[in-house]
């Protein structure tokens, strides 16, 4: 019998960066590894991917990585595991090995660190398991599902499908996915993609749009342009555009993709498979879109991009496109979570530029993902013993739950797994849920550097957009324990002309209180107090303007030029002829103890004080040299370095066996000499 773990490493409670991982004894299989885009890129993070410390760390087990799709959401992470993942065989469709390596070409990555293997029969990992896929109707070609075969049982995972027949754009035949998960034990789990679960009906009556979308297309001018905004893996939408711009005769062009590239790749993986398509439409190139009269202009992106692509052509900041009044502008992109303010500011501006706006809501058109009756008809299908909802917002996970319950599986069957919960299987049952660890919920991902942006710079760069920035800069003696220089403000976005001088002295008022009377100086201490000086400058700040700005006070350590010291370094044979007479400070140090190096501005102190005297003598010895350190020294017990004498007359009046304050040290000397 088998020990059986699921977990995700991203894809639940969000939308994107999706990545689960099937354990199947010492067997790792992991499918999809997907990254997603940030709704708000003004931080400077392009991409978010899962943290691969757990896949890394079992590198020697991974038996696969395994693609259900092309969308971003499933495979554009898969560049950075594979810097992580030397060695990796990457399992997919035709279709989606070619975006793969088009991908992987962004990042010059070499093919000898991977290889991708069209899955298209059983792959057999060993006597006890067997992958089968299987092919499923999706948004883009290619898109499938998969099958492992198991001793306690089979375990099939759909992700991005719709029941239903799409032509070139794939099938879900419940025949051929009833055969191939067909188990002696029964299916153990079924683990579906839930992030639509919440939408009643099945998506395949809502994937098309060609009502709405003729009627523009009879209504437009011939001369005009029609201007179709629609997401860009969301390619059956996009094919009744084409379709539609076939049968009206009009040129096409995508801003976004290369569709005209992509296009092709369909029309003759259609010629290969269904045959449905007949011919392929005339594209022109995007930099004539303002000169091309009778045409279609597509602007394509991610959903969480595409308001940023309209927000540049109505600001415009695009070279080639520029909105005319006459344009027929149709959108084909009801909002995901967390756009709708910024999709409805968008749609008030175009409405602002054009005559004709058609805005097809989420009620008419929607994306390839299952419906609730989509999930329902393939549980009913299945008949599953588990049901584990994946890939979406943990609300509309709860919503699969109760469709899993409706089909009479029992609701301590179905798991709702949070990112890193892992559902653990022995003989075929649940035995325990318990977290993993190790490693970060996701990472931050800027340019092509992995984990090179923090949560914490996130916010200082969040912070610094809406509150400002202020730098202070000083130079500070450790020595005479006080700044020499005049305090240099500089601030960015928070304080105007008028008022700047005024809060300049209110700044410096802040340094000069916290850097006045100190008695002792080191790194640490000076790293404390730069921090204080840091939050009584935001909180002083807060109260005036009610912004909390970036704070940055840069310390520079000056140290006055060197010169000889009053205080000598003496043999400790001279030094012993040296106490014999006066009052005589000495002491005992070596170069590379720590506590001596914290003694250096005290001597200097010291040094500097009884400069200009001749009653004192200042002596230090090495204690090493003279081998006190190392062994007793049965006249003066020297055991601790550095260790402080005062003689007076060679009689030693005062002993300390460790770091002492300049301030002990000036006061015992200068008590000798009175008395």
């Amino acid at each position: 019998m088998a020990k059986i773990s699921f977990f995700a490493l991203g894809g639940q409670d969000e939308n994107g960066k999706n990545c689960y991982i099937l354990e199947i004894d010492d067997d790792i299989f992991v499918i999809n590894a997907g990254a997603k885009i940030p709704l708000d890129s003004s931080v400077g993070v392009d991409t978010i991917i899962p943290d691969y410390t757990y896949i890394e760390e079992n590198k020697e087990k991974i038996k696969g990585v395994f693609i259900t799709d092309a969308k971003n959401e499933s495979f554009s992470g898969i560049p950075w595991l594979v810097m992580k993942l030397k060695n990796v065989t990457i399992y997919s469709s035709f279709f989606t090995k070619a975006l793969i390596l088009d991908r992987m070409s962004k990042y010059n990555i070499e093919d000898a660190t991977f290889e991708i293997k069209p899955i298209i029969s059983e792959l057999k990992i060993s006597e006890k398991i067997t992958i089968i896929p299987f092919s499923v109707a999706g948004s883009m070609p290619g898109s499938i599902g998969f099958c492992f075969q198991t001793e306690d049982g089979s375990i099939v995972f759909m992700s991005n499908y719709v029941v239903g027949n799409l032509g070139v754009y794939g099938e879900t035949n419940f025949d051929l996915i009833k055969k191939i998960s067909h188990n002696p034990k029964g299916v153990l789990m079924f683990i579906s993609d839930s992030g639509k679960s919440n939408v009643p009906g099945k998506a395949i009556n809502k994937l098309f749009a060609r009502s709405f979308l003729e009627k523009s297309f009879l209504q437009a001018d011939k001369n005009s342009r029609i201007v179709v905004s629609a997401y860009d893996e969301e390619m059956v939408s996009i094919q009744e555009i084409i379709d539609l711009s076939l049968k009206f005769n009009r040129q096409i062009t995508a801003y976004g993709k290369k569709y005209d590239k992509l296009y092709d790749m369909i029309y003759k993986l259609d010629k290969l498979t269904t045959n449905k398509i007949k011919s392929l439409p005339t594209f022109f190139d995007y930099k004539f879109a303002n000169k091309q009269k009778n045409s279609v202009v597509l602007i394509t992106s991610s959903p969480e991009r595409i308001c940023h692509r309209f927000n540049r052509v109505l600001q415009n900041d695009d070279a080639y496109f520029k909105l005319k009044k006459s344009d027929y502008v149709i959108m084909l992109t009801p909002p995901i979570n967390g756009m709708e303010q910024l999709y409805a500011k968008v749609l008030d501006q175009i409405a602002k530029s054009v005559t004709n706006i058609v805005d097809i809501s989420e009620s008419d058109f929607g994306l390839a993902r299952p419906y609730k009756e989509d999930i329902s008809d393939m549980i009913d299908l299945l008949k599953p013993k588990y049901f584990i909802p994946i890939q979406g917002l943990y609300r509309y996970l709860v919503v699969a739950s109760n469709i899993a319950a409706n089909n009479k599986i029992n609701r301590q069957n179905t798991i709702i797994l949070q990112n890193k919960r892992i559902a653990n299987f022995i003989d075929g049952n649940l035995f325990s849920r318990k977290k993993l660890t190790k490693g970060q919920d996701e990472i931050y991902i800027s340019g092509y550097g992995i984990g090179d942006v923090s949560f914490e710079v996130l916010k200082e760069r969040e912070s610094l957009s809406q509150d400002g920035l202020i730098i202070v800069s000083f130079l500070f003696n450790p020595v005479l324990k006080k700044i020499v220089s005049k305090v240099e403000i500089t601030d960015h976005g928070i304080l105007s002309r008028e008022n700047r001088d005024s809060y300049h002295e209110i700044i410096r008022k802040i340094i000069f209180d916290n850097f006045s009377n100190i008695k002792k100086t080191n790194d640490k201490i000076l790293k404390e107090l730069q921090q204080k000086t840091q939050k009584n400058i935001k909180k002083k700040i807060f109260r005036i303007f009610d912004k909390e700005p970036n704070v940055s006070v840069i310390i520079h350590n000056i140290y006055p030029e060197e010169k000889e010291l009053k205080m000598k370094k003496m043999l400790w044979k001279d030094a012993q002829e040296e106490i014999k007479t006066g009052v005589v400070y000495l002491e005992f140090a070596v170069d590379w103890c720590g506590d001596c190096k914290m003694q250096e501005p005290v001597n200097e102190e010291i040094s500097e004080y009884f400069k200009n005297r001749t009653d004192v003598k200042l002596i230090q010895v090495n204690a090493e040299e003279a081998q006190l350190f190392r062994k007793k020294d049965t006249e003066y017990e020297v055991l601790f370095v550095p260790t402080h004498f005062v003689f007076k007359d060679g009689k030693p009046i005062f002993k300390k066996f460790e770091y002492a304050p300049a301030e002990l040290l000036i006061e015992t000397i200068e008590e000798a000499l009175k008395n």
